[in-house]
């Protein structure tokens, strides 16, 4: 889970006591531009050396995995069209309860402090599952 999911709205919730509505869309502003500007100093991931100099190009990738992209794709995209619309979804449905956007913010800040103690309590990783298959490709030089 992002850092963002769960500082923002917390901090969002402040910004929008002191400086109103508009002030929740200052702080995503500069959220944004900060992940940005993180993303653009940061490196290339390093390539095999086996890869084509100048990479495969998208339209032969698109010809290549045409029948793939058209079923496991439009499921992928349907879904997570469908998680995404939770952020836009619940503040509406806030606003029509009747909550303060800052309420709001606080709300998302909650159940982003409980997803994150689920998936670090449940989750294989918490289990040590990533740690053993990260040996495995370490020995086997992956």
């Amino acid at each position: 889970m992002g850092l963002g999911y769960f500082v923002g709205p917390f901090l969002g919730a402040v910004v929008i006591l002191a400086a109103g509505t508009r002030g929740g869309f200052a702080v995503q502003f500069v959220g944004v531009v900060l992940a940005g500007y993180l993303m653009a100093r940061m490196d290339d991931p390093p390539r095999s050396p086996d890869a084509e100099p100048g990479g495969v190009p998208l339209q032969q990738i698109l010809r290549r995995h045409r029948a793939l992209l058209t079923t496991l794709g439009t499921g992928a995209l349907l879904m997570g069209a469908a998680r995404a619309s939770r952020d836009a979804v619940l503040p509406l449905w806030a606003d029509h309860l009747g909550l303060h956007a800052a309420t709001a913010s606080l709300v998302f800040g909650i159940g982003a402090a409980v997803m994150h103690r689920f998936i670090s309590r449940y989750s294989p990783r918490a289990r040590g599952a990533c740690a053993e298959s990260d040996e495995n490709a370490a020995q086997k030089g992956l």
